[in-house]
């Protein structure tokens, strides 16, 4: 089962954001959190004053949904470093991918025009003014993220510009991240290079070699530094180590990362 997203939005009001979101939570089968419903329903329901209430009941909605390997779009505005440091934990605790979208609308009189012209979506929520979204504190972006600038472009074209982003996001992720977890193997194979007679003596035997348990470890070690990752596969319960420049494949102990055998296969 692949490994849940949490898709973290920000932006300031009346940029688009949400209707993006939603696009997002639809696109990718992912649970939608709005943190205006949320801190509206906590206002009528709990009859408090709210502040940083919403985010942390999001936070924790949003952890039990990602542990259930559920895709979450999490649309907030999102102004400052420690809510987006707050989001991004929550997906690692659950050791799930992130991505941080910031939607921006650099036209300052088309921004304006829209404010003004917004209609809430958010039953019982007091849409906020100009002066409120120019005067609101928001932290700019220091790391990488995905941006969508939607200014002077249709609702279409920033969807259809979003998707591609995130999709060319995702596969570049998953491509490091298989580059991560095969180097973590490697190094913990090699740490574990510790045999039994039985398997010295098997190895020795498939192989047509004489060597020793200590040149039996070296000659596996550097057999299995010097294969590419695309030639690492986990089969049932274990992994198979591949080096067709050898014409050797190792196998290993999915549980106990030791190495069991290695055969001669075809050049």
């Amino acid at each position: 089962m692949s490994k849940a997203i949490l898709f973290i939005f920000s932006g300031l009001p009346a940029v688009g954001k949400s209707t993006l979101a939603s696009f997002v939570a639809k696109e990718f089968g992912a649970i939608y959190l709005r943190i205006d419903t949320i801190e509206q329903g906590l206002k009528d329901l709990c009859r408090i004053s709210v502040e940083g209430e919403g985010y942390r009941l999001a936070y924790r909605i949003a952890s039990d949904n990602l542990q259930l390997s559920n895709n979450v779009v999490a649309d907030s505005c999102n102004p400052i470093e420690l809510t987006r440091k707050e989001w991004e934990e929550v997906a690692a605790k659950k050791s799930c991918r992130f991505l941080n979208i910031e939607i921006v609308c650099s036209d300052k009189s088309e921004h304006k025009q829209r404010a003004e012209q917004r209609i809430s979506t958010v039953e019982n929520m007091t849409i906020p003014t100009w002066d409120d979204i120019e005067n609101r504190e928001y932290h700019k972006w220091e790391k990488d993220h995905i941006t969508i600038d939607t200014a002077g472009k249709t609702i279409e074209q920033c969807k259809t510009e979003l998707k591609t982003k995130i999709t060319n996001s995702l596969s570049l992720k998953r491509g490091n991240q298989a580059h991560k977890d095969i180097d973590i193997l490697k190094k913990v194979i090699l740490q574990r290079l510790c045999y039994t007679k039985l398997v010295y003596d098997r190895i020795n035997r498939k192989l047509n070699l004489r060597f020793s348990p200590q040149e039996i470890e070296g000659f596996i070690a550097d057999i299995i530094e010097r294969t590419d990752e695309t030639h690492f596969l986990q089969k049932g319960k274990n992994y198979y180590i591949t080096n067709n420049a050898e014409c050797i494949r190792i196998t290993v102990n999915s549980f106990t990362y030791r190495v069991i055998t290695a055969d001669k296969i075809k050049g």
